[in-house]
Formats: structure tokens, C-alpha cells, sequence
């Protein structure tokens, strides 16, 4: 299945990527640093058939400017990014009043209750079957009426 790569016109102090994936039909947003981990949470949406766009975010602030912009069904947010940027994140995203659920990748059981008092709908410590990570999606997003 062929990816074609859009540019968005953005403020050019966004760094942001988007991936049209022909014959699916959700989106996503990954807020994540650049890398290994970012890259393999799009490969997972890939797989999934669901999605139609994966868009991606290292920031708080490119976050919004995507949702705002264009709806994700469904946002992961790597706490990695430093607590701060990916509490900010996540506070984006609960009070802008989307409603868009958020699947929050942790390290610590800490940071697990970080996310989960920040409004995260669902919380996976990293290294979670890609199983878990796929059916946690699909319950967000069935939770949303949109499956």
C-alpha cells in the first residue's frame, strides 16, 4: 500500500510530518521526540487498518496546532518527552474540549499515575505486547463511537 508524504503549510517554527495511508479511516497523532520509539508507534498504526492519517508531534505546542487543525481520532504521547512537555500535552488536549482520547506511553508506575491524573484515558508501560497497544487503541476509539 503506497504512504505519500503531504506537506501541511504550517508556522515554520512547526516541525510537523503527516502520512496519508490510502483505504483507512481514523487518524492519529504521536507526540513524541524524533526516533526509534516515535517510528515504531507509526509502523503499529500502519498496521492497523483503521488509520487513514498519522500525524506527529515532538511538541506541546505543534500538538495543538494539529488538533485544531485536523481532528486526530486518537492521540499517544510518549512521557519521555520530559514530564512537563507531555503533561502540557496531555492538558492540551483535555481542555480544549475535544474530547479526544489519549493513550499516554509510560516508563514507572509513577508515571503511570502521573498520566492517569492528568486525564489520560488509558496508560501502557513501554514494552507492553504491541497486542495491548493495539486493542487499547481500539477500545479508545470504540469508546468514541467511531469504530
Amino acid at each position: 500500500m503506497p504512504i505519500l508524504n503531504k506537506p501541511i503549510p504550517a508556522p515554520p517554527f512547526l516541525e510537523l510530518e503527516v502520512r496519508q495511508i490510502m483505504g483507512k479511516r481514523h487518524s492519529a497523532l504521536i507526540v513524541a521526540n524524533p526516533g526509534h520509539l516515535r517510528e515504531s508507534i507509526g509502523v503499529l498504526l500502519k498496521s492497523n487498518f483503521q488509520f487513514k492519517y498519522i500525524f506527529q508531534a515532538q511538541d506541546s505546542e505543534t500538538a495543538l496546532h494539529i488538533a485544531k487543525n485536523y481532528h486526530p481520532d486518537l492521540v499517544v504521547i510518549d512521557f519521555n518527552l520530559s514530564q512537563d512537555e507531555a503533561l502540557n500535552s496531555l492538558q492540551v488536549f483535555k481542555e480544549d474540549g475535544s474530547n479526544v482520547p489519549c493513550l499516554v506511553l509510560v516508563d514507572t508506575e509513577v508515571e503511570k499515575l502521573m498520566a492517569e491524573s492528568g486525564g489520560a484515558e488509558i496508560t501502557l508501560i513501554k514494552g507492553a505486547p504491541a497486542t495491548t497497544f493495539l486493542s487499547s487503541m481500539e477500545e479508545l476509539l470504540g469508546k468514541q463511537g467511531t469504530s
